[in-house]
């Protein structure tokens, strides 16, 4: 046994074509060099191994291409639907005012989360509709009391004007006051209405 370790040669031309070798030594369990192992093909043989190889990997990263192209538009195309979704439903919600119905989602992740909050947001908005809505209807009862105490009060100073008596009385001591009082309060009845 020798010494010699693994190796290739370059190409080379003989009469028989173009050649590369490549060997490996043989060792015992020692270490020892027994022999070696040698290896021949042609330069067709091994672009034709190389190529070979070269189209498997091509075509095996561009599956991995494609289908991440797939699973990243299957993915964009599902965020949109979730979107869509919620979208729709805002929608739906602003046309009718019914703070009542409800947003919802196909998902059960993040758009389904989304889709709470707003459902949310959305009965915090009724409930303070609600409160305002009471309170316009307080307002209107307070202003339709006062209006029915205006007109009572209004009623009641036209039977003092007509009271020929007390009218005689104001008329002889200052007729000009009474009309000024009657015409302040006409102006005041004709703004509150």
């Amino acid at each position: 046994g020798g010494t010699r370790s693994s190796g290739y040669t370059g190409l080379y031309r003989d009469s028989h074509g173009q050649w590369i070798s490549a060997f490996s030594a043989i060792r015992t369990s020692t270490g020892l060099v027994v022999g070696h192992v040698e290896v021949n093909t042609t330069r067709g043989d091994l672009l034709e191994i190389v190529y070979t190889a070269f189209r498997k990997y091509l075509l095996m990263y561009g599956l991995i291409v494609v289908l991440a192209s797939l699973t990243t538009v299957l993915r964009a195309r599902n965020v949109f639907l979730r979107f869509g979704e919620i979208s729709e439903g805002l929608g739906n919600v602003a046309a009718s005012r019914d703070w009542s119905r409800r947003v919802t989602t196909l998902d059960r992740g993040e758009y389904f989360q989304l889709a709470g909050r707003i459902n949310t947001l959305l009965d915090e908005v009724a409930r303070a509709d609600r409160d305002s809505v009471s309170a316009r209807e307080a307002v209107g009862r307070n202003l339709s009391e006062q209006s029915a105490a205006i007109d009572d009060l209004s009623v009641g100073l036209a039977r003092i004007a007509t009271d020929r008596n007390l009218a005689g009385i104001l008329v002889s001591r200052d007729a000009g006051a009474f009309q000024r009082i009657a015409d302040s309060f006409n102006d005041f009845l004709a703004e509150v209405r």
